[in-house]
């Protein structure tokens, strides 16, 4: 009877260390910066988005077949670009730059991308938290010109709009900025302002869906994008980023 328990007792510990040796541990795997983005487009509108990923020696992202957000029928990756980037502190960076196709209208929130590997194996890497609002295509008459906005700002906490009304007669009665945040009046908005932002992640990305009046007429426009905080990333940032995407990349890896 000793001998049984005894004997149990060594399989179960060959157990485990066998699960411990075969998962992946996340130091060896690498990180991507996460953000905390809302994207405004319109339906089949394509969009290039850049993923830096960061790592100590040696880069995962090797012999990729594919990549897909878990609303793929929605949000399709058509193709993807790796470029290699220079050191940025201890890591080494490589960018991955997806250019996604909006195949459907509707709210869409991706927290991370699967990588499939040509070898059959995969990986589900955390992203941060990417809220995709896909509506009709943009107004093909120029009342606004959103290209005159700035596109970056260090500080995390600023979103900053400058846009050009190109018609006498039209005003913005709405700036959608985040899900479910919005500035609104419908006797006309400033085309240019600041807008206080507050997140857990510290880096932002943010496309905004403009709505436009003309004659009792509404007119939807989409911003061309602007970062907050992704200019020379704090040490502080990448190892708190670093730490939270070990968590989540835990949770969402747990059946490998």
């Amino acid at each position: 009877m000793k001998k049984k328990v005894i004997l149990s007792i060594i399989v179960l510990i060959l157990i485990i260390v066998l699960i411990i040796i075969s998962t992946p541990k996340y130091k060896d795997i690498g990180f991507f910066i996460m953000f905390d983005s809302y994207i405004a487009s319109g339906i089949d509108d394509t969009l290039e988005i850049p993923f830096t990923y960061y790592y100590k020696t040696k880069s995962k992202l090797k012999n990729i077949k594919e990549i897909k957000f878990e609303n793929e029928e929605a949000l399709k990756i058509e193709r993807f670009v790796l470029e290699n980037a220079e050191r940025s502190n201890e890591y080494k960076r490589d960018i991955i730059r997806l250019n996604i196709r909006f195949l459907e209208q509707g709210i869409f929130k991706e927290e991370y991308i699967k990588i499939n590997f040509e070898d059959g194996s995969s990986i589900n890497f955390p992203i941060g938290i990417y809220v995709f609002d896909i509506g009709r295509k943009e107004a093909k008459n120029a009342l606004i010109n959103t290209y005159t906005s700035m596109v970056a700002v260090s500080n995390p906490n600023r979103f900053i709009y400058d846009y050009q009304i190109l018609d006498p007669k039209a005003f913005i009665t709405e700036i959608k900025y985040g899900d479910s945040k919005f500035i609104k009046s419908e006797t006309g908005l400033e085309p240019n302002g600041e807008i206080e932002i507050n997140s857990e992640i510290p880096i932002r990305y943010i496309k905004t869906k403009i709505t436009v009046k003309r004659n009792n007429k509404e007119y939807i426009y989409y911003g061309k994008g602007f970062y907050s905080g992704a200019i020379n990333i704090s040490k502080e940032n990448i190892k708190y980023i670093k730490e939270q995407s070990e968590i989540l990349y835990k949770s969402i890896n747990s059946d490998k």
